[in-house]
């Protein structure tokens, strides 16, 4: 009586827990599944019920989730996510936590329980998404403040350079100008040496 009803009790809990609970033998068979099933993925219980797993598993994701189902069994336990296709063909994301089902001191299984977790990757794809198109809008920004900057730069550099030509031009000019003041001078001076001579010559006369 008591174990009936502690049985109740539980298919009750077990029906009533939003996640999928099931169970599987060695060969990855359901042996057991929740009712939830139906809400997460359109199948029946029936229609689950002596399948194989890999039945309902994305093809991306299998080799990886068999490698899990046999460190399960091993012994080893660890989470794992993965794709399954609903009734529907929706892809649903999923992560399980299982451990080895034993009956008599006999490996007989794995039981688990899945989680639905698409709303929360559709998030993080979304996140990244922004996080992405951030990154990007960054970096064309960031092209863009270069190619000013180095226009600038250039703008600056040809107008030193011009500076520099001008600077040079005007030394240019100051030095020609010397020279030419010197030349002049130079001719005023030779053209005045006969007449200095001559002057100095009758000076030395006697009266």
């Amino acid at each position: 009586m008591n174990e009936d009803m502690d049985n109740e009790h539980t298919s009750v809990l077990i029906e009533n827990i939003n996640d999928v609970i099931f169970s599987l033998d060695a060969q990855g068979c359901f042996t057991y599944v929740s009712s939830v099933i139906q809400r997460v993925a359109r199948y029946t219980v029936n229609e689950v019920l002596g399948q194989p797993f890999t039945h309902f598993v994305h093809p991306d994701d299998l080799s990886g989730l068999q490698a899990s189902f046999e460190q399960t069994l091993a012994g080893r336990l660890e989470p794992y996510e993965f794709r399954v296709f609903a009734k529907d063909g929706t892809v649903i994301h999923v992560r399980t936590s299982s451990r080895p089902l034993w009956e008599e001191g006999k490996l007989v299984g794995l039981t688990g329980i899945m989680i639905d977790i698409t709303e929360a990757k559709r998030a993080e794809e979304a996140l990244r998404k922004a996080r992405d198109e951030l990154e990007r809008r960054v970096a064309e920004r960031t092209a863009e403040l270069a190619a000013v900057n180095a226009s600038l730069e250039a703008q600056i550099a040809e107008r030193r350079q011009m500076e520099s030509q001008r600077e040079a031009a005007l030394e240019a000019l100051r030095i020609a100008r010397n020279v030419t003041v010197a030349w002049w001078n130079t001719r005023r001076w030779a053209s005045c040496l006969p007449t200095r001579k001559a002057t100095s010559c009758l000076s030395t006369r006697p009266c």
